[in-house]
């Protein structure tokens, strides 16, 4: 979530985002997109997406129960982000 203070999202938004693997170039091309009717924002490319849910700490299933389901449904269900 974008308020965790453990594992931040602006730092794990920068690895994903200098990740060295074949879809580098498309995924840092690709735009950010509203996740979930204003849930988050999602950069999705080549199989890689980073998701910033909003109003989530750590435990992004206590925080955003609602979120957290619908992550875990799209990726069970291979939906994009």
């Amino acid at each position: 979530g974008d308020v965790d203070f453990i594992c931040n999202y602006l730092g794990n938004q920068a690895w994903t985002y200098e990740l060295n693997w074949k879809g580098t170039k498309d995924f840092q091309s690709a735009e950010p997109h509203d996740w979930h009717d204003n849930g988050g924002l999602a950069r999705s490319s080549g199989g890689l997406t980073f998701l910033q849910v909003y109003d989530g700490g750590h435990m992004v299933p206590a925080d955003q129960p609602k979120a957290a389901l619908d992550m875990i449904a799209d990726f069970v269900n291979r939906k994009e982000f």
